[in-house]
């Protein structure tokens, strides 16, 4: 908007002082409320200079530039007053208000402003429809999609071409080569194995866990009061026609003792070592057979013709039977044809079966059939204490000549037979004396025939397998042969198999 300003008086003819006879009014003039304006902008700058402000800059005031007003005399008319500043003023509009009522003040009017109109949107025409050149129908959105994937793959294809066409410099091809040459250089292989570790042995880490000071006294015997509380419990299971299954963290073995000790007294109890390497279920039936129920002179052609048998005769000698397995998932019962002759004595009514576990997997060694034979009650019996008896047994998987595995080889020959021995010396003596690295089969099944320990190469093979079993004997190929050795070093094999087998 336009601030309004006085239009100046037309001047008189007459003489005297007047409107007309005063001193024209210059371009350099301000109003009455500029003039105040630029005082009140002056007062606020000297405020702020003693106050130590920063100070801006007066603002550029918008001097208007007046026309002088033409003399009468000039000739010129009202008609011809217009200013100069305003450009954007009509003029026709400015004459039709300058013949107004008002001839003291003006309103200059508001500049045309020309607006252009906005552009319309554009209608989105619609995408053609691809047609197959083969039919001529139109495609679907599944057609239209293979047709975009196989001209990319075409794209593809071809700018693959033109750089396999380029040539490739000369420098890459050199440094491929010499990165190529620098890793394919022989490496330096160190002589170390772990057979020259110095390992502690099972007996000297018996030892120490023997000197620990035990901890946790008060709450341990707390947690074994609460489990003998559980043996009323456990007996009525076993009485009910049920097996009784114990887990938890820590050894078992104390605390299945004191069961047996003081609820089992019933009848006969056979105590099962699961976590010894060499235990052979036929001594676990044979027990039965020959120590319960005296046949001494009977003989079975296997354990499930064994099993039958002490399921029709025991009945007649012992109303009840009850097996103790510690660590029925040990290594010497984990396969599945001894886990099937367990249950199938398990299902016998007078046999009363309590098993301990270890293995976090132990579970899963039984089949589903399996499981109903056994009829489980399994009870969480933790009683953190050390694996002291498990673990005298076992052989160390690290240092394979090392005294912990050979200390297990003495327990293994006394579950074998003397003709076992026999054939195991004679694998020694060869071993030591002339083949270090193995003797063939056809060459030990002549010294044992020498020797008279076995008469056909069946009952050789069946010997072996026996004794591959307890981890006595090995095989291995060498130049198309397989070759049987002792998995031992030599002081293993004279102090260990040579010596024990010459003391008995």
């Amino acid at each position: 908007m336009y601030v309004p300003i006085q239009t100046p008086k037309k001047p008189t003819n007459g003489p005297g002082p007047g409107p007309g006879h005063g001193p024209p009014a210059t371009s350099g003039e301000l109003s009455e409320f500029e003039r105040m304006r630029l005082e009140k902008i002056k007062e606020n700058q000297a405020m702020l200079r003693k106050l130590g402000l920063p100070v801006a800059p007066p603002p550029k005031t918008s001097k208007r530039k007046l026309i002088k007003m033409p003399d009468a005399s000039d000739g010129d008319s009202d008609e011809d007053y217009i200013p100069e500043d305003d450009e954007g003023i009509d003029k026709k509009n400015f004459e039709d208000d300058n013949d107004s009522k008002h001839d003291d003040f003006y309103v200059a009017p508001t500049p045309v402003v020309s607006r252009t109109p906005a552009p319309k949107k554009k209608r989105k025409t619609p995408s053609r429809r691809r047609v197959s050149k083969s039919t001529g129908k139109r495609l679907k959105s599944a057609e239209k999609r293979t047709l975009k994937v196989s001209s990319l793959r075409e794209r593809l294809e071809a700018a693959a071409k033109e750089e396999q066409q380029e040539e490739e410099p000369v420098d890459s091809v050199l440094s491929r080569k010499s990165f190529r040459m620098a890793f394919e250089r022989a490496r330096p292989t160190s002589n170390n194995t772990l057979a020259l570790l110095n390992m502690m042995s099972t007996r000297d880490a018996t030892k120490l866990i023997k000197k620990l000071k035990p901890k946790n006294m008060i709450a341990k015997k707390r947690l074994n009061d609460a489990h003998h509380k559980k043996f009323r419990t456990l007996y009525l299971q076993l009485q009910c026609g049920f097996n009784v299954l114990l887990y938890g963290v820590g050894s078992k073995k104390l605390l299945v003792q004191r069961f047996a000790s003081r609820w089992l007294t019933e009848g006969p109890v056979l105590v099962v070592n699961g976590y010894f390497p060499a235990l052979n279920l036929s001594g676990i039936l044979d027990s039965i057979t020959k120590d319960i129920m005296q046949a001494y002179s009977k003989t079975f052609s296997s354990p499930l013709e064994q099993v039958d048998y002490i399921k029709k005769f025991l009945p007649t000698w012992a109303p009840s039977v009850y097996v103790i397995v510690h660590n029925i998932d040990g290594e010497a019962l984990r396969e599945n044809d001894a886990q099937s002759v367990l249950a199938r004595l398990a299902s016998i009514p007078q046999i009363k079966l309590v098993a301990t576990i270890d293995h976090i997997l132990a579970p899963t060694l039984w089949s589903a059939r399996q499981s109903s034979e056994f009829r489980w009650l399994a009870h969480d019996v933790s009683t953190f204490d050390h694996y002291l008896h498990e673990l005298k047994y076992t052989t160390s998987t690290v240092g394979g000549e090392n005294e912990d595995r050979a200390s297990g080889i003495a327990f293994v020959l006394k579950s074998l037979t003397p003709n076992h021995h026999e054939i195991l010396m004679v694998l020694a003596n060869e071993q030591l004396e002339s083949y270090p690295q193995g003797i063939d089969f056809h060459h030990f099944l002549g010294l044992c025939q020498d020797g008279m320990l076995v008469r056909t190469e069946v009952d050789m093979r069946n010997h072996l397998n026996e004794m591959k079993d307890h981890h006595l004997v090995e095989t291995k190929n060498v130049d198309g042969r397989q070759l049987y050795y002792i998995p031992y070093g030599n002081d293993v094999i004279k102090q260990k198999i040579l010596a024990t087998s010459e003391s008995e």
